[in-house]
C-alpha cells in the first residue's frame, strides 16, 4: 500500500481511505503515516481475522463518507 500511495501522490491525486494502526502490532510498514494511520485498510488474515469483517464495513462506511 505504501508503493501504490507514493506512486499515487506523485501523480497528484488526492488520497482517501486511512486507516487507524490502532491495534496492530508491527515493526514497520511503508503504508504506516505519521499521523498513527495507514495509507488504507490493513487486512491481516492470519492474526486477526476475527475483525477483517467489521474493519471492512467500517473503512467502507468511511469511503461513503469521504466521497459524499
Amino acid at each position: 500500500m505504501g508503493i501504490l500511495k507514493d506512486a499515487l501522490l506523485s501523480a497528484n491525486a488526492s488520497l482517501i481511505g486511512s486507516w487507524p494502526a490502532d491495534g496492530y502490532t508491527f515493526d514497520s510498514s511503508k503504508a504506516s503515516e505519521t499521523d498513527n494511520s495507514f495509507a488504507g485498510l490493513v487486512i491481516d488474515e492470519d492474526n486477526q481475522s476475527g475483525v477483517t469483517d467489521e474493519r471492512i464495513a467500517a473503512w467502507v462506511s468511511r469511503l461513503a463518507a469521504a466521497i459524499g
